[in-house]
């Protein structure tokens, strides 16, 4: 029998990125019978993940419990480490730095991810095209440290629900974090009222979010999902058809069960390794002229004046075109 061994795990941000680690996870528990993973990570994420035998989580409340230096020190005082054989930092900032530190000068083994800065860097400044590992591959890396079996398969699959019925809705989740990675919205009205007259929509998005969407309830075929948890959202996610997204977190949460994404990318590239698990680059729509992308990893950066968000020449028509030649 292989020899236990338990296992904390910190991630605590962004949304996208620990439906990232989803797979990695239960991919390193189900090929590794005598691994045990505690995972720390906000409550609301815990959704994220299926339920496990050999998985746990740990709440982190970064707004109050756990918020700043002090709230830090809390988090430690409430860990056991001594059960722990070996303590995974998939997040690499300086939150859980200070956790590892704290952790190796009480005699733990720490492994960090190796987010590769120096490629990052030379992928935004244009002196190397090549593409960078994946997310979920640097994820599955920082556990091979370790000499666990991680052989990811890449396959588009519904990881969190057994079973869901089929509609044949697709999903439209107009909004992402920073306006570089969000197609104009008057060009994806028009999209949606073209598809909408062959297929129901559903739209994603949150209250705030719709108040700059309302006149899109007079499209007909059209509904919105808003105010749910993020386990109903998921549970609507996964009877789609197809969704249609930015580079956002609703293209990792659409990934997580299962449906296929035309994803659209402006001032990011999925050249930085953040397109969704198991998604196909045939369904990724960009400029692929615009020789200056990515301006940045996250897209908190815009482009020229011209031409700020990178979406210029990205028409309505080309994403129609997508939508019908996926659902052929």
């Amino acid at each position: 029998m292989e020899k236990p061994l338990h296992i904390l795990v910190f991630r605590f941000s962004s949304l996208g990125d620990v439906a990232l680690s989803v797979p990695v996870i239960l991919t390193v528990l189900n090929q590794n019978p005598g691994v045990s993973i505690d995972y720390v990570t906000p409550k609301f994420m815990h959704d994220l993940f299926p339920e496990h035998p050999r998985l746990m989580f740990i709440d982190f409340d970064k707004k109050s419990k756990h918020k700043g230096v002090f709230g830090l020190l809390n988090l430690l005082q409430s860990l056991d480490l001594k059960k722990y054989d070996v303590i995974v930092d998939l997040h690499e900032v300086l939150r859980t730095k200070v956790l590892a530190t704290a952790s190796i000068l009480k005699g733990k083994k720490v492994v960090s991810i190796n987010k590769d800065r120096k490629s990052r860097k030379e992928l935004i400044e244009g002196t190397s095209i090549t593409p960078l590992k994946h997310t979920t591959e640097k994820y599955a890396d920082t556990f091979r440290k370790l000499g666990l079996k991680v052989d990811l398969s890449h396959e588009l699959q519904n990881i969190l629900f057994k079973s869901s019925k089929k509609s044949e809705n697709i999903g439209v989740a107009p909004f992402a974090r920073h306006k570089g990675k969000m197609y104009p919205i008057a060009k994806l009205k028009n999209v949606v009222e073209e598809i909408s007259q062959q297929y129901p929509i559903i739209i994603f998005a949150d209250k705030v979010e719709l108040n700059s969407i309302l006149d899109w309830k007079e499209i007909k075929n059209v509904t919105f999902c808003s105010g749910k948890n993020l386990e109903e959202e998921l549970q609507i996610m996964s009877e789609l058809r197809l969704m249609i997204t930015m580079d956002s977190a609703n293209m990792h949460l659409a990934s997580l069960v299962g449906i296929p994404v035309i994803s659209i990318w402006g001032v990011t590239h999925p050249n930085a390794g953040f397109l969704g698990y198991g998604q196909k680059m045939n369904s990724v729509i960009q400029d692929e002229d615009c020789d200056w992308r990515p301006t940045s990893i996250y897209g908190n950066k815009l482009g020229p004046e011209d031409n700020p968000t990178g979406f210029k020449s990205i028409s309505p028509d080309q994403i129609i075109q997508k939508v019908n030649e996926i659902l052929r």
